[in-house]
């Protein structure tokens, strides 16, 4: 009953987290490739050929995949219980239960393993022995083109997750702050009223004796819940439907609006000491809009196919009814005291609790034997946000995952550059360089790798965010200050991952890096 649009956009992330993973692997391989190039060089000299050296590197990688794969399950295990709580499933034994993943699972392991060993199977077996032999082999970061690309990949996709994180939050945000045209606070909602029956009335007076209760009205309709039903409506002059407007009809009691806290911006509410409200009805903005009427009070409507008329008394304030991706309809209410599913009661009470222990007292009164079921209207608001919230949480998890994958890598490349340049650090502190002067030197670049991956990054992810807030109807802005803000922390991670090593290396002792070799 999920999303299957999550569910390609999380099965995609999870791919390139993967991604970066296996791009690490790639990365510190070929460049530790100066440790293993005079093996490679012996055992050519010693008669090994190039596809044995290609099928040991492959085995090594897939050996490692499958000791991930094991580390995996038991995370899996460990972690199962919180997934379950975060998600609301009850999944027991993914991979060897009902599910029974785990053949999908190792296959997969061992294609990851190929896949991020193949590059450097390649790259290693290529050496020539007489190169290799005479130290002629050439290292490091400067030889590393393909090394410099996939580190600006593994920066440009933690940017853009860290951008559609943010975009997340932000139009979380804006779903909570937005004015809905009424107010979920202090509204406590008891269900099956229906069950009372002639009693309705007099329990909803003995709730409203009650000091703490400011109003209380009885619907099948509320904001925050699921009920609908529309039907076609024309202005008196039209008939057809061509002509026909589809709008919510919405039965309620004449002490809903005020209960809700809606706004009557024209007109007046309903009384139902008024005969003629029978045959009336309050509509929204929305339909206000589509009628075309510079002023509708006073209107005649009909439905399609009657030629009954009903008059526009009120016009109240749009709010929403349905999620943030799709428009505020036109509706109608209609007059109608039996539609009373359930009872919305706004209460001035400081103790919620205290609350529903009289409401319940005075239910067993009315309807004794029949269960007392009860919620709060902000609650089920909030609940309506829960996609996104849950959406949020999780890029949150991809993307601090992401930053930590790029780190390690990067982490483990500066300290293969500062290892490669340590003679040279050595010169630099003799000549006078500081520790700063080397650490910016050594930065540097790994700096320009992440400037390239922020001016790749930031109109990709600014056009998969837009697309993904294309959904919504009322929506947020991607801000120029929320890409600064992604870029910034981005920046700051990996310069403090790379000064971290960088700190060490240019802080060491200038002779026993000249006497190193």
């Amino acid at each position: 009953n999920g999303s299957m649009d999550n569910i390609y956009l999380f099965s995609a992330v999870g791919l390139f987290i993967l991604l970066l993973a296996c791009i690490n692997f790639m990365n510190l391989a070929t460049a530790k490739s100066a440790g293993r190039a005079k093996e490679v060089g012996m055992r050519k000299v010693m008669g090994s050929r190039k596809r044995f050296l290609i099928a040991q590197f492959l085995t090594e990688s897939t050996v490692i995949s499958l000791i991930s794969f094991a580390l995996a399950i038991v995370l899996v295990y460990l972690t199962l219980p919180y997934f379950n709580a975060f998600t609301g499933k009850n999944i027991v034994d993914p991979l060897f239960g009902v599910l029974n993943l785990w053949p999908y699972v190792l296959i997969s392991s061992l294609v990851i393993g190929l896949l991020a060993g193949i590059y450097p199977a390649f790259f290693l077996s290529r050496f020539q022995p007489i190169a290799v032999l005479k130290g002629n082999l050439s290292t490091g970061m400067k030889s590393g083109k393909l090394r410099n690309l996939l580190v600006i990949f593994q920066f440009s996709i933690s940017i853009i997750m860290i951008m559609a994180t943010a975009v997340v939050y932000k139009q979380l945000g804006y779903s909570q702050n937005k004015r809905l045209g009424y107010n979920t606070e202090q509204v406590m909602i008891v269900d099956n009223t229906y069950t009372l029956e002639e009693g309705l009335e007099a329990f909803r007076n003995e709730l409203l004796n009650d000091s703490e209760i400011e109003n209380a009205t009885a619907s099948f309709f509320l904001p925050t819940r699921g009920g609908r039903s529309d039907y076609p409506f024309n202005r008196e002059e039209n008939s057809g439907a061509e002509h026909a407007i589809s709008a919510q009809v919405w039965q309620v009691d004449d002490r809903y609006i005020p209960t809700l806290g809606m706004e009557v911006v024209s007109g007046r509410n309903f009384d139902d000491s008024r005969a003629i409200d029978t045959a009336s009805v309050v509509i929204n903005q929305s339909m206000a809009k589509r009628l075309g009427y510079e002023d509708p009070i006073g209107k005649k409507l009909k439905r399609v196919s009657e030629e009954n008329k009903i008059t526009i008394i009120g016009v109240v304030e749009d709010f929403y009814f349905d999620s943030f991706k799709q428009k505020i309809m036109p509706l109608v209410f209609f007059l109608n005291t039996d539609a009373n599913y359930s009872m919305a009661i706004r209460y001035k009470s400081d103790d919620p609790l205290e609350l529903v222990a009289k409401v319940e007292n005075l239910w067993q009164e009315h309807a004794p034997g029949q269960p007392f079921e009860y919620s709060f209207m902000d609650q089920e608001y909030r609940a309506k946000l829960e996609e996104e919230r849950r959406l949020g949480t999780i890029f949150s998890f991809f993307s601090s995952l992401a930053i930590v994958i790029a780190c390690l890598g990067l982490f483990a490349l500066a300290s293969f550059t500062a290892e490669q340049r340590r003679k040279e650090i050595g010169i630099r502190k003799v000549l006078g360089a500081t520790v700063g002067n080397v650490v910016s030197m050594l930065f540097s670049s790994f700096s320009k790798l992440l400037t390239i991956a922020i001016l790749v990054s930031v109109p990709l992810g600014y056009y998969l965010m837009g697309k993904w807030l294309e959904e919504f109807v009322y929506r947020t802005e991607i801000g120029v200050g929320l890409i600064i803000g992604s870029c910034a922390l981005v920046f700051l991670i990996a310069w403090i991952t790379v000064s971290a090593q960088s700190f060490q290396a240019a802080r060491s002792n200038p002779a026993d890096n000249l006497n190193h070799e």
